[in-house]
């Protein structure tokens, strides 16, 4: 799993961080297969807390973009969080990451904050962090 966080991300998750995490209570995630089944092409991982579920981290390899792969993986997150008594989805994503907001606001997210400086670009520039939320139930 770590080894496809850093095939998703310039900032990725280290084997034992991932570890540490997937072992903590109320956390699950799912993989994504290439379509011949054998290759990780993407890869969600959420924390259920009371009646929410945030979304840690959600990536797709980038050959496998923009191909539905986010789309699935989204779709399998929020049917499990809502099978586990969540009202509510929340993640965080890059202010200028345009194709992953474009996903999220297609799906009905609404951005309901914003963190400052909160994520690194490869340049290494600061980025805002938009906060979204999705009502389960409108789903």
């Amino acid at each position: 799993m770590a080894a496809l966080h850093a095939r998703c991300f310039a900032e990725y998750w280290d084997a034992p961080s991932l570890g540490k995490l997937m072992a903590s209570p109320g956390t699950f995630g799912f993989l994504a297969r290439d379509s011949d089944g054998d290759d990780p092409v993407g890869l969600v991982i959420c924390r259920l807390a009371a009646d929410e579920c945030e979304i840690l981290t959600i990536g797709v390899v980038e050959h496998a973009r923009r191909a539905g792969v986010g789309a699935r993986l989204l779709d399998a997150a929020q049917a499990r969080a809502r099978k586990s008594g969540a009202q509510q989805m929340f993640l965080e994503v890059g202010a200028t990451n345009t194709a992953a907001r474009r996903l999220y606001d297609g799906r009905g997210y609404r951005q309901v904050g914003r963190r400052r400086n909160y994520y690194r670009t490869p340049e290494r520039q600061a980025e805002d962090a938009l906060v979204l939320r999705l009502e389960l139930a409108q789903v």
